[in-house]
């Protein structure tokens, strides 16, 4: 398999097709206070149009979680032209189009949080 592993900061890609591995690895810093703590760094993925075509994109696994932060930012608008795909319908932007494997794998949080549609009542127990 061809693949590559991310061990550096990526500069900001219009587009980014994935045919092989790309494998993000954790990016680490020591911390300037203790000199000794090692911190894991922001690692950040930004592109119009991120495609896998048959690849895989990996952030971690289930038994070796991603340390870190991820951040994937998708850019464009409602005029950004649409992405032709080989074997199908085209791929707009702000798209993680998937047409192989997506492995994201973090450490368990405590909290998870996420932007709800509307305000719902303290001690609601659904969401509609």
């Amino acid at each position: 398999t061809n693949g590559y592993i991310a061990d550096v900061d990526i500069p900001n890609l219009e587009n980014l097709v994935i045919y092989g591995v790309l494998e993000m690895k954790n990016l680490t810093g020591s911390n300037s206070t203790t000199r000794s703590a090692l911190i894991y760094k922001t690692t950040v993925l930004n592109a119009t149009y991120i495609s896998i075509q048959g690849g895989r994109l990996i952030a971690g696994y289930e038994n070796d979680p991603f340390q870190g932060e991820l951040e994937i930012i998708l850019r464009g608008d409602h005029l950004t032209p649409e992405m032709p795909l080989p074997d199908g319908p085209n791929q707009g932007s702000k798209v993680l189009g998937v047409f192989g494997q997506l492995d994201l794998h973090g450490l368990p949080q405590s909290v998870y949080k996420t932007k709800l549609a509307r305000t719902v009542s303290a001690g609601a127990q659904t969401i509609t």
